[in-house]
């Protein structure tokens, strides 16, 4: 999980972070007080769930308009 986590968000999360912050609230906060860049963990956790909401067409399409910018 944590693995995961520290790919997701591109952040060096200790392991006790895990276990100092047992809820997903307190995860979250955790993780916001750890990123380099005010603002990022939101800001990828909002990207993923709207990937993850797209159907597969739609996340190809998307990223076939951004690779042609």
């Amino acid at each position: 999980m944590l693995a995961r986590i520290r790919a997701y968000f591109q952040l060096e999360a200790p392991t006790r972070a895990l276990f100092e912050a047992p809820t997903a609230a307190g995860l979250a906060a955790a993780l916001t007080a750890l990123e380099p860049v005010p603002g990022q963990v939101a800001a990828v956790a909002e990207l993923r769930a709207q990937i993850e909401s797209m159907s597969p067409e739609a996340v190809e399409l998307m990223l076939a308009e951004e690779g042609g910018r």
